[in-house]
């Protein structure tokens, strides 16, 4: 289970990276996009209609995709205060808690945005803008970003699980711990 589990989570990692690279694509796009919206305003006096809605979805939607990469890459913000001062066992124990936590945040958020997203398909929802967009198009990429960032944090929860079962601690670090610590060892 332990090689099937590595494998997977470096596939995990793979498509992860691929999303955010898509991601910044997109927000090179909109980038590109308020720039023309810019221009035309500026010396057309008309606008495009709907670059703020636009770049609205591009970027919760980025933002839901790239929090798997940031967790697998190790650059979600912790507090390592404690951490440096605790043996590697504690340490590892206390990474398994922090992603039980995030889980604990995700799993209801993930619902919840699922739910919303089919709320939005069965009443046929649509953007009150120019553009009408349906509303389960962004929603549900956005909701598809959160699952996988569920999935995520679930199969490194099971992963460090594993580790510390078999007290290898160094390998719950290189799954979970904090990249400062890792540097410093």
């Amino acid at each position: 289970m332990n090689l099937w589990l590595d494998r997977t989570i470096e596939a995990a990692r793979r498509l992860s990276r691929f999303a955010v690279w898509v991601c910044g694509v997109a927000l090179f796009g909109t980038a590109g996009l308020i720039g023309v919206e810019v221009l035309v305003r500026k010396l057309f006096r008309i606008s495009t209609q709907g670059a703020t809605e636009i770049s609205g979805y591009v970027l919760a939607a980025c933002t839901a995709w790239a929090l798997a990469d940031a967790l697998l890459a190790k650059s979600h913000v912790r507090v390592d205060l404690v951490l440096r001062r605790v043996g590697r066992r504690t340490r590892a124990f206390l990474d398994l808690v922090a992603l039980l936590m995030l889980a604990l945040f995700v799993a209801p958020l993930a619902h919840f945005a699922f739910r919303v997203v089919t709320l939005s398909v069965t009443r046929g929802a649509t953007a009150n803008t120019t553009l009408a967009t349906p509303l389960w198009i962004p929603q549900g990429i956005w909701t598809v970003g959160i699952v996988w960032f569920l999935l995520i944090i679930v199969l490194l929860i099971l992963r460090v699980a594993i580790a510390i079962g078999r007290g290898d601690h160094e390998a719950a670090a290189r799954v979970a711990g904090i990249a400062s610590l890792d540097d410093e060892e």
